[in-house]
């Protein structure tokens, strides 16, 4: 469940191997594919194929341009931050693609030389704080669907009784 709940709406990028391990060959649904391998006949449809780790990096950031170009372009900025020497936490805060309280638990965590397992932790933390919006504003608009829902039952039980009432009166 966690790594739907991570990889969901995203690229994932495996090697053969993995591929080969998935039950019916079939892609992850709800996600981007991208399988490393030199032999592109081997690979099923529904897959993006790339040859080595680095040309699937490369294709999955062209593919996060054409989705969100603004994405894209925070990226870029992130990525130009890093290769003028920036730490980690500052380039991303920067870069506007995290928020400042997770880019400082970075830097101190890049001190620390602990940055690995703080990225997971902040993953994880961020994956948590998206699924609890989309739950609050789900919440917003359910009681407007019921509303809406009990309005046109009524509008149905309306249009058949008013009818019935009818022809009660003229049999009466």
């Amino acid at each position: 469940k966690r790594f739907r709940s991570l990889t969901l709406g995203g690229t994932v990028i495996m090697g053969r191997k993995t591929l080969d391990s998935f039950p019916g060959g079939n892609p992850l649904p709800q996600r981007r594919n991208i399988v490393i391998t030199h032999n592109a006949d081997i690979v099923p449809d529904g897959y993006e194929v790339s040859p080595t780790p680095e040309a699937a990096l490369e294709l999955a950031g062209r593919l996060v341009e054409e989705d969100a170009p603004a994405a894209a372009r925070r990226c870029e900025a992130c990525r130009a931050r890093l290769d003028g020497g920036d730490r980690l936490g500052a380039a991303l805060r920067e870069g506007g693609l995290l928020p400042q309280a997770q880019c400082r638990l970075l830097d101190t965590a890049e001190r620390s030389g602990q940055a690995d397992v703080m990225m997971e932790r902040v993953a994880v933390q961020l994956a948590e704080e998206a699924d609890a919006a989309i739950e609050r504003r789900a919440g917003r608009v359910e009681p407007a669907l019921v509303l809406a829902a009990s309005a046109l039952v009524g509008v149905i039980l309306l249009s058949v009784m008013l009818p019935l009432m009818h022809i009660l009166s003229a049999i009466g």
